[in-house]
């Protein structure tokens, strides 16, 4: 088979669509797994779900260093999939909180770089198509989708007793999954990186890169979209059961946050060259601030799901655009220890202090009778979301077209 441009956007295409459905088969029901199967506190929780904050500091550097310059991105991606399928597997049967505790940090050691050298291998082979990687990302979440509904529709509808007991399923499918994508990996077309030409340990040259003022100002956006996200995801499946949602339907609904994104990953190429990188940020973080708005009134029917529907969007105009912008500064040598010390910002500082807060503001936030005050608790991340959006239409470089940096920009 000839590797031509198109056949090569369809592997990656492929490649995004299982990192993706690894992600949505645990994350949406985690907080939920641990809080209502295993019986953890909130404190509990959110000491469990930072552990990837917590791996983010080490791994994404680890991988800085190895990746490219010792041996491919694909190989890499090839290794952490396969070690994460046993470790997750071998997850979905423990019970005591240390356990969990220690395999789930161990997974996400291997996990968390994961994201970031699929963006990586993309961009390799996207050196004057940059602008398409939007609807490559966009069988992400399809994956995303497919999975949540699936183990949903077909696996809960299908099988009978209580939905607690079924939720150490999820945590087996992610294992398959990412199964999945450690042999397909190993399929990929390398990366023509001439990995173990290494004359430095550290990646220096990505340092140089994260350093420059508009990278800098770039990281400070996505630390704070990455930490109201963990608001989001700590909370999302105990506030719809508090608003009447069954258990059931919490992987669906909250899957709804993904349709519009699939249309804004379509739109975003053609928007960006339009519009700017800028005007897009904007965008997305304003839909940070209506979601948490609307969550933190009590909006529900239809207010409940615009909320919703903010989610994914405004991760693609916010996480993907940052992403293209952010390549747009590297060189080939550079691009995935840019990527991955991009990463150790937003899941390591953002996800540490995310997670830990969140858990903490659920039990503050909680009454006598033990229901949690909402209004308060989606406050603070809203509030979050508010002062980001200010900083960015003051500070944000205001340029339309980012200028092409670096050896691959110039190709």
């Amino acid at each position: 088979i000839v590797e031509t441009a198109p056949f090569i956007r369809c592997r990656l295409a492929v490649m995004m669509f299982i990192q993706f459905a690894a992600f949505g088969a645990t994350m949406p029901i985690m907080s939920l797994y641990l809080k209502d199967h295993l019986g953890f506190t909130g404190f509990q929780v959110g000491m469990v779900l930072a552990m990837p904050a917590i791996a983010a500091f080490i791994s994404p550097f680890v991988s800085a260093c190895v990746a490219d310059r010792f041996i491919s991105a694909e190989k890499m991606l090839s290794i952490s999939h396969l070690a994460a399928c046993g470790l997750m597997y071998l997850l979905s049967g423990q019970d005591s909180f240390v356990s969990v505790l220690v395999i789930y940090a161990c997974y996400s050691m291997v996990i968390i770089p994961t994201v970031a050298l699929t963006t990586a291998v993309s961009f390799h082979h996207l050196p004057k198509d940059r602008h398409k990687f939007g609807s490559i990302r966009l069988w992400g979440t399809l994956g995303w989708i497919a999975v949540a509904w699936f183990f949903s529709f077909v696996w809960i509808a299908s099988s009978a007793g209580e939905i607690t007991d079924k939720l150490p399923t999820a945590l087996k499918l992610g294992a398959v999954v990412s199964l999945l994508q450690g042999l397909y990996a190993l399929t990929l077309p390398g990366s023509n990186v001439a990995a173990g030409k290494v004359i430095t340990i550290l990646p220096v040259e990505s340092f140089r890169v994260i350093f420059r003022p508009a990278v800098m100002l770039l990281c400070l956006v996505g630390f704070s979209t990455a930490f109201v996200d963990k608001f989001y995801f700590l909370a999302m499946g105990p506030y719809l059961l508090h608003n009447g949602y069954s258990e059931r339907a919490v992987m669906p609904v909250m899957s709804i946050g993904q349709v519009p994104e699939i249309f804004a990953m379509i739109l975003l190429a053609g928007a960006i060259a339009k519009y700017g990188s800028k005007k897009m940020i904007v965008v997305g973080v304003f839909l940070n601030v209506w979601r948490f708005c609307v969550f933190a009134l009590g909006g529900s029917g239809i207010w409940l799901y615009s909320g919703i529907c903010c989610h994914g969007t405004a991760y693609t105009f916010i996480a993907v655009t940052a992403a293209i912008y952010l390549d747009g500064h590297c060189e080939k040598h550079s691009r995935t220890g840019v990527h991955q010390l991009y990463a150790i910002i937003m899941s390591g500082f953002a996800g540490m202090t995310g997670n830990l807060l969140a858990g903490w503001l659920s039990d503050v936030c909680k009454g006598s009778d033990g229901a949690v005050n909402y209004h308060l608790y989606w406050a603070v991340p809203g509030i979050v979301a508010a002062i980001t959006l200010v900083l960015v239409l003051l500070f944000f470089p205001n340029d339309k077209h980012q200028p092409a940096i670096g050896t691959d920009s110039q190709a």
